[in-house]
């Protein structure tokens, strides 16, 4: 005798929509506090007060950065010299250089004339 597969029981959830759900949430729109009766700037908030800086203080600053990362202090002194660093490319004309005289054959992976095989 063979025992017949049923599904599993699964309890079945049924909400009665009869029941009040109870009252619904109350929502309350806040006022942002004012400063002195003054609505106060939203990017002045936010951004702290620097002091502006001329551009030689910027241009001062930025080459004692350079000067403390690189070791050198403007980008002219970089460009001057030239870069070293790469030995110059051999590259020959195409006719002087010198054959391999190596002669291809290709063949199958079976013996088989390979490329040459006609079909």
């Amino acid at each position: 005798s063979r025992k017949s597969k049923s599904p599993p029981k699964v309890p079945i959830v049924i909400q009665d929509d009869s029941l009040p759900a109870g009252p619904p949430p109350q929502i309350r729109i806040l006022k942002r506090p004012t400063t002195n009766g003054v609505l106060s700037n939203p990017n002045s908030a936010s951004r702290p007060a620097f002091p502006v800086k001329s551009l030689a203080q910027r241009e001062a600053e930025y080459a004692e950065a350079r000067k403390r990362i690189l070791g050198s202090a403007s980008p002219e002194e970089e460009q001057e010299k030239p870069i070293l660093d790469r030995p110059p490319r051999l590259s020959q004309p195409e006719d002087t250089r010198q054959p391999n005289n190596v002669i291809r054959q290709p063949l199958g992976p079976d013996g088989s004339q390979g490329f040459k095989q006609r079909r």
